[in-house]
Protein backbone atom coordinates (compact mmCIF):
# COMPACT_ATOMS: atom_id res chain seq x y z
CA UNK A 1 0.00 0.00 0.00
CA UNK A 2 1.00 3.79 -1.27
CA UNK A 3 1.90 5.72 2.46
CA UNK A 4 0.18 9.13 1.95
CA UNK A 5 2.47 12.07 1.02
CA UNK A 6 3.74 14.10 3.58
CA UNK A 7 1.78 17.84 3.06
CA UNK A 8 4.05 20.75 3.88
CA UNK A 9 2.63 24.30 3.82
CA UNK A 10 4.43 27.45 3.09
CA UNK A 11 2.49 30.83 4.08
CA UNK A 12 3.82 34.04 3.12
CA UNK A 13 3.34 37.18 2.69
CA UNK A 14 6.35 37.97 0.05
CA UNK A 15 5.50 34.75 -2.25
CA UNK A 16 6.47 36.94 -5.49
CA UNK A 17 9.37 40.05 -5.87
CA UNK A 18 10.31 40.20 -2.64
CA UNK A 19 13.89 38.64 -0.99
CA UNK A 20 11.93 35.55 0.45
CA UNK A 21 9.85 34.72 -2.72
CA UNK A 22 13.42 34.93 -4.40
CA UNK A 23 15.14 32.71 -1.88
CA UNK A 24 12.08 30.06 -1.09
CA UNK A 25 11.06 29.75 -5.18
CA UNK A 26 13.30 26.84 -5.70
CA UNK A 27 12.69 24.96 -2.47
CA UNK A 28 8.92 24.56 -3.68
CA UNK A 29 9.90 23.02 -6.71
CA UNK A 30 12.49 20.58 -5.46
CA UNK A 31 10.80 18.39 -3.18
CA UNK A 32 10.07 15.06 -4.06
CA UNK A 33 6.61 14.88 -5.18
CA UNK A 34 6.51 11.30 -4.44
CA UNK A 35 7.03 11.80 -0.69
CA UNK A 36 5.52 15.42 -0.28
CA UNK A 37 2.61 17.09 -1.46
CA UNK A 38 3.78 21.27 -1.32
CA UNK A 39 0.74 23.34 -0.40
CA UNK A 40 1.12 27.42 -0.60
CA UNK A 41 -0.73 30.27 1.44
CA UNK A 42 -0.65 33.55 -0.01
CA UNK A 43 -0.89 36.16 2.69
CA UNK A 44 -0.69 38.84 0.01
CA UNK A 45 -2.83 39.87 -3.05
CA UNK A 46 -1.49 38.51 -6.04
CA UNK A 47 0.75 40.90 -8.35
CA UNK A 48 -0.18 39.05 -11.13
CA UNK A 49 3.72 38.96 -11.83
CA UNK A 50 5.69 35.83 -13.22
CA UNK A 51 7.53 35.34 -9.99
CA UNK A 52 4.25 35.51 -7.86
CA UNK A 53 2.34 32.90 -10.35
CA UNK A 54 5.52 31.22 -10.69
CA UNK A 55 5.35 30.24 -6.77
CA UNK A 56 1.87 29.47 -7.43
CA UNK A 57 2.57 26.64 -9.95
CA UNK A 58 5.40 25.58 -7.96
CA UNK A 59 2.66 23.82 -5.13
CA UNK A 60 0.57 21.64 -5.55
CA UNK A 61 -2.83 23.09 -4.27
CA UNK A 62 -2.78 27.09 -3.55
CA UNK A 63 -4.70 29.13 -0.96
CA UNK A 64 -5.34 33.10 -0.83
CA UNK A 65 -6.07 34.17 2.71
CA UNK A 66 -5.48 38.08 0.89
CA UNK A 67 -8.54 39.90 2.48
CA UNK A 68 -9.96 36.78 4.73
CA UNK A 69 -9.75 37.69 8.96
CA UNK A 70 -7.48 35.57 10.99
CA UNK A 71 -10.31 33.57 12.25
CA UNK A 72 -11.58 32.57 8.84
CA UNK A 73 -8.36 31.91 6.95
CA UNK A 74 -7.18 30.35 10.47
CA UNK A 75 -10.22 27.65 9.68
CA UNK A 76 -9.37 27.96 5.85
CA UNK A 77 -5.71 26.64 6.45
CA UNK A 78 -6.66 24.33 8.98
CA UNK A 79 -9.11 22.69 6.31
CA UNK A 80 -5.97 22.05 4.06
CA UNK A 81 -5.14 19.65 6.64
CA UNK A 82 -1.15 20.41 6.26
CA UNK A 83 1.10 18.24 8.73
CA UNK A 84 3.53 20.83 8.65
CA UNK A 85 3.18 24.58 8.45
CA UNK A 86 6.24 26.71 7.36
CA UNK A 87 5.68 30.60 8.18
CA UNK A 88 7.55 32.54 6.10
CA UNK A 89 6.92 35.81 7.96
CA UNK A 90 7.43 36.01 11.80
CA UNK A 91 6.95 39.45 12.88
CA UNK A 92 7.99 40.76 9.84
CA UNK A 93 5.60 43.07 7.53
CA UNK A 94 2.00 41.32 5.97
CA UNK A 95 2.29 38.77 9.19
CA UNK A 96 -0.46 37.32 10.26
CA UNK A 97 0.08 36.23 13.66
CA UNK A 98 -3.37 35.90 14.49
CA UNK A 99 -3.66 33.05 12.45
CA UNK A 100 -0.88 31.26 13.71
CA UNK A 101 -1.97 31.64 17.02
CA UNK A 102 -5.03 29.74 15.98
CA UNK A 103 -2.72 26.29 15.64
CA UNK A 104 -3.86 26.18 12.05
CA UNK A 105 -1.69 22.88 11.93
CA UNK A 106 -0.16 20.22 14.45
CA UNK A 107 3.37 21.35 14.02
CA UNK A 108 4.71 25.28 12.75
CA UNK A 109 8.02 25.85 11.98
CA UNK A 110 9.56 29.45 11.60
CA UNK A 111 11.72 29.94 8.82
CA UNK A 112 13.98 32.56 6.77
CA UNK A 113 11.60 36.16 6.83
CA UNK A 114 12.34 36.34 10.89
CA UNK A 115 15.42 35.11 12.31
CA UNK A 116 14.54 35.34 15.58
CA UNK A 117 11.77 33.99 18.17
CA UNK A 118 8.62 34.44 17.39
CA UNK A 119 7.03 34.47 20.62
CA UNK A 120 4.56 31.58 20.72
CA UNK A 121 3.53 31.44 17.46
CA UNK A 122 5.72 28.16 16.35
CA UNK A 123 7.41 24.93 17.47
CA UNK A 124 10.44 25.31 15.84
CA UNK A 125 12.65 27.58 14.23
CA UNK A 126 15.14 26.56 11.54
CA UNK A 127 18.12 28.65 11.88
CA UNK A 128 21.80 28.23 12.00
CA UNK A 129 24.67 28.64 14.89
CA UNK A 130 25.45 32.35 13.78
CA UNK A 131 21.88 33.40 13.52
CA UNK A 132 21.00 32.01 16.31
CA UNK A 133 23.86 30.85 18.33
CA UNK A 134 23.46 27.51 20.86
CA UNK A 135 24.21 29.78 24.27
CA UNK A 136 20.62 32.15 23.29
CA UNK A 137 18.73 28.86 23.29
CA UNK A 138 17.13 30.43 26.87
CA UNK A 139 15.69 33.35 24.79
CA UNK A 140 13.42 30.90 22.46
CA UNK A 141 10.03 30.23 22.67
CA UNK A 142 10.68 27.23 19.95
CA UNK A 143 13.20 24.61 19.05
CA UNK A 144 16.36 25.53 17.41
CA UNK A 145 16.97 23.44 14.24
CA UNK A 146 20.03 23.98 13.41
CA UNK A 147 20.98 23.79 9.64
CA UNK A 148 24.57 22.42 9.35
CA UNK A 149 26.27 25.97 7.61
CA UNK A 150 23.62 28.18 7.06
CA UNK A 151 19.67 28.65 7.28
CA UNK A 152 19.81 30.93 4.85
CA UNK A 153 18.70 29.24 1.11
CA UNK A 154 19.57 30.95 -2.65
CA UNK A 155 18.65 30.35 -6.05
CA UNK A 156 21.07 32.52 -7.59
CA UNK A 157 21.64 29.90 -10.56
CA UNK A 158 18.38 30.45 -11.89
CA UNK A 159 19.21 34.28 -11.79
CA UNK A 160 22.59 34.25 -12.78
CA UNK A 161 23.19 30.83 -14.90
CA UNK A 162 27.35 29.96 -15.23
CA UNK A 163 29.44 30.80 -16.02
CA UNK A 164 29.08 34.67 -16.28
CA UNK A 165 29.08 35.66 -19.56
CA UNK A 166 30.80 38.80 -18.09
CA UNK A 167 32.64 39.13 -14.56
CA UNK A 168 32.25 42.66 -13.80
CA UNK A 169 35.42 44.81 -13.25
CA UNK A 170 35.10 47.92 -10.13
CA UNK A 171 37.07 49.81 -12.49
CA UNK A 172 34.17 49.56 -14.98
CA UNK A 173 32.38 51.45 -12.34
CA UNK A 174 34.77 53.70 -11.35
CA UNK A 175 35.17 51.83 -7.64
CA UNK A 176 38.59 51.48 -6.34
CA UNK A 177 40.64 48.41 -6.79
CA UNK A 178 42.70 48.29 -3.13
CA UNK A 179 39.99 48.86 -0.49
CA UNK A 180 37.50 46.84 1.33
CA UNK A 181 33.63 47.96 -0.21
CA UNK A 182 30.13 47.13 1.47
CA UNK A 183 27.46 47.21 0.07
CA UNK A 184 23.77 47.06 1.45
CA UNK A 185 21.30 45.26 -1.34
CA UNK A 186 18.07 46.01 1.58
CA UNK A 187 16.06 49.09 1.55
CA UNK A 188 18.50 52.31 2.86
CA UNK A 189 16.16 52.09 6.51
CA UNK A 190 17.35 49.20 7.39
CA UNK A 191 21.62 50.62 7.14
Amino acid sequence: PMKPRLRIGYMSSDFGGHTVGSLIRNILRIHNRNRVSVVGIGMMKGDGTEWNLEMERSTDEWLSIHGMGDHAAAFAVDALEVHILVDLNGHSKGARVGVLLRRPAPVIISYLGYPSTSGDMSDSIVTDRWASPPETHALYTEKLLYLPHSYFVNDHRQLYPRPFVHTPKREEHGLPVDVTLFGNFGQLYKV
